[in-house]
């Protein structure tokens, strides 16, 4: 079983750390994260940080975001054919 979180960050960088602690203080695995701003560098998830941190058609520095709090969450990138 996997447990998963998906939670609105509503724009704050700060809430970073908290989706973090999850792993140890909630055990979950991976958080679905909508309008999340960019982490910082240094925070201990797995995530795409390549791709822009804005929402399209909107000018806000936020998106969505699949992260991965444990190293046994592996992620692959589909797309519909």
């Amino acid at each position: 079983m996997i447990r998963l979180v998906s939670w609105n960050m509503n724009g704050r960088v700060a809430l970073w750390n908290e989706v973090a602690a999850m792993k140890n203080d909630l055990g979950v695995a991976a958080a679905l994260l909508q309008e999340a701003p960019r982490p910082p560098d240094d925070l201990p998830v797995l995530l795409d940080r390549e791709t822009e941190w804005l929402t399209a058609g909107s000018g806000r520095s936020w998106r969505t975001a699949v992260a991965a709090l444990d190293a046994g969450v592996r992620f692959r990138r589909s797309f519909p054919s």
